[in-house]
């Protein structure tokens, strides 16, 4: 099929599997209202809810909201890249009254993995890299029959890391670990999400690194510079924006962005391990969006002394920089923010990289060609698809730790 207009989609498989003794298989694409399907960078696994009209009282013939499974599958028209989201259902609606033969209700639902984290205690040791820790618990979380599998992808991290689970959640075990993780490049910044192709175990100086996948610009309307390419303009151009306000100077100063000191004193052997941390000195424009950590030059505080941090530990341990790195560097992944609406395009999701220009509007002296100074390299660290219908949009969050530019 062609794309002919905007936001054109098609949906392939909108199905529940019902959770009674003997699984029935729902088809309710010709019920179908709207969808809402939401992915991050910040989050252990995706979620969302689907809208349904019920005009053969489903609902309780079925005993929906009790652990179904919703499938479902898009792709934006003339896009090769088909999105496949399967959820557990762990709520449901109260019905809504449409008519005398009909009603409406809402499924909510998050991926497998996460519903089974919940049932899943961690009573276990290891003593490996990160990747193979954050692996092996993946594996007991993992979907299985019926569902259609989901490989993580994991960063190879580097030393031998000992942790001793005592019954914390699946995720909640994870989590530790990427806290502490290092590539095994040096790379610092680790998260585990999942997007709508893959979960990730990486750092987001690596996702950094990644080439452009989509450039987006602005445009004050829906008219096309080239009848013939309406399908990539349709995809690039956004008219919906807004730019969130930046990061407060005090929250900054709270967290020791600007300079900060972090004490490990190991109550066993009496030592002392002090990290210290500033945007301005630890910056990397290698594995950054930008080219610069601040839009004010001299902001750091070379005494580290904003923010001063005492921790007590048993032992020494070798990852207390990569503890403070890792959290510094997610913490400076927001520094700039701006959230677009664009139609859907089905080849993208959370952890590409992308470029956009994000316009700047004066009154007193605006120029068509006037960007705000976030412009640039971005990372796509949100997606909210909506269907409905007639319609496949997408709004997005792109942020950046860094800009293109001082401006004093």
């Amino acid at each position: 099929m062609k794309y002919s207009r905007s936001g054109e989609y098609q949906l392939s498989k909108a199905v529940i599997i019902t959770n009674t003794n003997n699984p029935v298989e729902l088809d309710i694409a010709p019920s179908f209202v709207d969808a809402a399907v939401y992915e991050s960078i910040f989050e252990h696994g995706m979620s969302g809810n689907i809208s349904i009209i019920d005009t053969n009282n489903i609902r309780q013939k079925y005993a929906l909201g009790f652990g179904e499974t919703v499938l479902l599958e898009w792709a934006t028209v003339g896009v090769d890249a088909t999105i496949h989201v399967t959820g557990t259902v762990y709520d449901i609606s109260e019905p809504s009254q449409v008519n005398d033969h009909t009603s409406g209700f809402t499924l909510h639902f998050a991926s497998p993995e996460v519903v089974n984290s919940k049932s899943n205690r961690i009573f276990s040791g290891y003593d490996t890299t990160c990747d193979s820790i954050v692996q092996a618990i993946f594996d007991k979380i993992k979907r299985g029959v019926p569902f259609k599998a989901k490989a993580l992808e994991t960063t190879p991290t580097r030393n031998i890391e000992n942790f001793l689970f005592t019954g914390q959640q699946a995720v909640t075990s994870i989590q530790m670990v990427v806290d502490c993780a290092v590539s095994s490049s040096g790379k610092m910044g680790f998260l585990f999400f999942e997007n709508n192709q893959q979960f990730k175990f990486t750092s987001i100086e690596d996702l950094y690194a990644q080439e452009p996948i989509i450039e987006y610009r602005y445009s004050s309307s829906a008219a096309y510079a080239d009848a013939n390419n309406i399908q990539e303009e349709s995809f690039n151009t956004f008219q919906d924006f807004q730019i969130d306000a930046p990061n407060k100077y005090m929250n900054d100063v709270d967290d020791g962005q600007h300079g900060s000191s972090w004490a490990y004193l190991s109550i066993v052997d009496k030592s002392l391990t002090v990290v210290n941390y500033n945007a301005q000195d630890d910056f990397d424009e290698v594995n950054s969006l930008g080219n610069t950590p601040n839009a004010i030059a001299d902001i750091a505080n070379p005494d580290y002394s904003d923010k001063l941090s005492m921790q007590y530990v048993n032992v020494r341990e070798q990852n207390e920089s990569a503890i403070v790195k890792n959290r510094m560097k997610l913490l400076k992944a927001s520094t700039a923010n701006v959230n677009i609406g664009v139609f859907g395009a089905s080849f993208i999701k959370v952890g590409d990289v992308c470029t956009a220009t994000i316009p700047a509007f004066s009154s007193e002296d605006f120029k068509s060609e006037s960007i705000d100074t976030a412009s640039g390299k971005f990372l796509i660290a949100e997606i909210k698809h909506v269907l409905t219908g007639k319609m496949y949009n997408q709004r997005i969050r792109l942020m950046k730790d860094s800009f293109e530019e001082q401006i004093a």
